[in-house]
């Protein structure tokens, strides 16, 4: 389902993912109180932006950024951007049940998970470094692309996603949503058993 390139695997891509089909995408209040108890887990074990900083997955996806020449502190990798905003406002934003489930269980084990519409997303998946591109970012217009930044780019050339930072609204999980792709994006220092463990928490979320 989905390769990765020799030269993104040499500068330290890992991705595990699992498909669940048969999906039905609903309310935010189908998962809130999940949610929300891990929300309060990860304020009791990272209560504030130093404890985050020292965390060593925050510290493996930043340095992978820098590798990519990308600076983490303004582009910052997707696990710590919802961790930042949590220990500022105590809550994570309500968008369905699915993202909603994958952002939690991206919180609390600071692994880097990327949500797809698997009827929209074009097999063969790839991830590979860049060569720069369009980019079409969930909440954002288009943008182009750093060369050398890593992304995961489907069958037919489409960046649907920068590597450990956003997905592209062209995949994005919406209410017709039937099978999700959920990719657990890795950096050196993050055990491929963490990234297991991110992807079975979002089960757990998600089914209840």
């Amino acid at each position: 389902m989905i390769e990765v390139d020799p030269e993104a695997r040499r500068m330290g891509a890992e991705i595990r993912y699992i498909i669940v089909d048969n999906v039905e995408v609903g309310p935010s209040s189908l998962v809130a109180q999940k949610v929300q108890d891990l929300v309060e887990r990860f304020r009791e074990n990272i209560g504030d932006m130093e404890a985050l900083a020292r965390h060593p997955h925050v510290r493996a996806y930043r340095k992978l950024f820098w590798s990519m020449k990308v600076d983490p502190t303004k582009t910052r990798p997707s696990p710590e951007a919802l961790a930042r905003r949590v220990i500022r406002t105590g809550r994570l934003p309500s968008i369905n049940s699915v993202v909603d489930s994958g952002n939690a269980a991206s919180l609390y084990t600071l692994v880097s998970i990327g949500l797809y519409d698997l009827d929209k997303a074009k097999p063969p998946l790839r991830v590979k470094v860049l060569e720069g591109g369009v980019f079409k970012p969930i909440g954002g217009g288009e943008s182009r692309v750093p060369q050398g930044m890593m992304g995961l780019v489907d069958g037919q050339g489409r960046i649907i996603h920068l590597y450990a930072h956003r997905d592209s609204r062209e995949t994005m999980i919406t209410e017709s949503t039937r099978r999700v792709l959920a990719v657990a994006y890795g950096a050196p220092g993050i055990r491929a058993g963490d990234l297991d463990a991110a992807l079975r928490l979002f089960l757990e979320v998600l089914k209840g």
